[in-house]
């Protein structure tokens, strides 16, 4: 029976979202006054939207692949060859394109619209009474906008995941082709199909193999480029490719991976954190990573064996988490997870404590220390040279770990359910306990 009282959430998930609009409010009057946005937003002010129309520019010349030497399967190009100006890229640099491709623009941005209704009405139909707070959160808070700052065309992939596991459409076929979709903009989205293994859906799991298979090939054969073997050769030449030379590359990561990369290059780490906390980064960020990974995969070969105890979205963050934390793939990949944190419930202790970490890092702020040597920049937004003051954002040092005990506390969380529903106590000439499906 309730006794009456309010649940906490419901007083403390309002104030938190409040904190994240706050944070948009003050990004929007730094932007009017110094004519660029504030840290943690890219310090490279004049590179605004630039991960579009650098592939947008590839799309519409040509050449992605033997000289852009591009990672991307086809199916970017493909969209935005459709989803561009092809004239302003004739004569053109990828960023004079973008003060003319104003399809390209109205794309962008009417995605971002369209994820804050997908997002909502997704949330809605788990708990109206937190739809809005979490909405705010995970479709308007800082790893989107860092998203949308940049141009990733991973604004249009997350469409696609929300499609596939947002429960939006009824259609087991849709959803297939949604979370192909999904993986053929960013293959490292692999990971969400190990969630039907996981279950045993084994029909699921064909149906989006095929799925994704299907999507490459037919933008393969409509882009006319981009074959499996130019796509491994591309790859390969890119690992181990990634070296951070100055501590702007720990802007806004999504592990400790540039950080651990700069303490071991030339740049002098010591000066901003000293050699104690380079000493203790070097400890710290391997056990961390290592005790997240082990949990994560321990919890998934428990569920292989009660496939009925974890939903599918739990697993699918803990998955598409473990690939995330493993590799650097930027900063702005939190808004998957976050997405699919968002939609916890408010039970456990575990959960509670993911949901008020996952506010917090959606929240656009970062509290400095220490200086990075000023210098003059053209802004895009300003379209002229501004001259920039940074410095070191705590955010830009905790952010990944916050990032990853997340993953620790639902990994936690997943193996406490599945303990009491392996070993479930039963009264003596009872029968057996059954534990109630996780809701998917």
């Amino acid at each position: 029976m309730s006794n009456g009282k309010r649940p906490l959430n419901l007083i403390l998930e309002p104030v938190l979202a409040i904190l994240v609009l706050v944070g948009i409010a003050h990004s929007l009057w730094f932007l009017t006054e110094e004519l660029f946005l504030p840290q943690p937003f890219f310090y490279a002010v004049d590179d605004t939207y630039m991960d579009w129309f650098n592939v947008s520019y590839w799309a519409n010349v040509g050449g992605a692949y033997d000289t852009f030497n591009t990672i991307y399967p086809p199916i970017s190009f493909v969209f935005l060859k459709i989803f561009s100006l092809g004239e302003c890229y004739e004569t053109s640099t990828p960023g004079l394109a973008r003060l003319c491709d104003w399809v390209g623009l109205a794309t962008l941005h009417g995605f971002f619209i369209l994820n804050i209704f997908l997002v909502g009405r997704s949330y809605f139909k788990l708990d109206p009474r937190t739809a809005l707070w979490r909405t705010i959160a995970a479709s308007m808070g800082l790893p989107m906008l860092y998203t949308l700052n940049r141009g990733q065309l991973l604004i249009v992939c997350f469409t696609f995941v929300v499609l596939a596991f947002g429960n939006i459409v009824s259609s087991a076929r849709f959803r297939w082709i949604a979370t192909a979709i999904a993986i053929n903009f960013k293959p490292y989205l692999i990971a969400s199909l190990a969630p039907h293994l996981l279950k045993r859906r084994w029909s699921r799991f064909e149906g989006c193999v095929i799925a994704v298979v299907a999507v490459y090939a037919v933008t393969w054969i409509i882009l006319g480029d981009g074959s499996p073997i130019a796509l491994y050769r591309n790859i390969v030449d890119f690992e181990g490719f990634y070296q951070a030379v100055n501590v702007l590359d720990l802007w806004y990561s999504g592990t400790y991976i540039p950080m651990v990369s700069l303490a071991q290059g030339p740049f002098p780490l010591t000066h901003f954190v000293g050699s104690t906390g380079v000493e203790i980064m070097e400890v710290v960020v391997p056990l961390l990573l290592r005790s997240t990974q082990l949990l994560i995969i321990a919890t998934c070969m428990w569920s292989f064996f009660r496939s009925g105890t974890l939903s599918t979205t739990r697993l699918a963050l803990l998955c598409i988490g473990f690939t995330l934390i493993s590799v650097e793939a930027g900063g702005y990949t939190q808004i998957i997870l976050l997405y699919f944190v968002f939609m916890e419930k408010w039970h456990s202790p575990f959960q509670k404590v993911a949901l008020v970490i996952a506010y917090i890092l959606a929240i656009p702020a970062e509290f400095t220390f220490g200086t990075v040597p000023s210098f003059p920049a053209y802004s895009y937004y300003a379209q002229r040279p501004v001259y920039l003051q940074f410095g070191v954002g705590l955010g830009s040092l905790l952010r990944p770990a916050l990032l990853q005990i997340i993953l620790i506390l639902l990994a936690a969380d997943s193996l406490r359910q599945l303990y009491r529903n392996t070993f479930a106590s039963v009264a003596p000439g009872a029968p057996a306990a059954v534990a109630k499906p996780a809701a998917d």
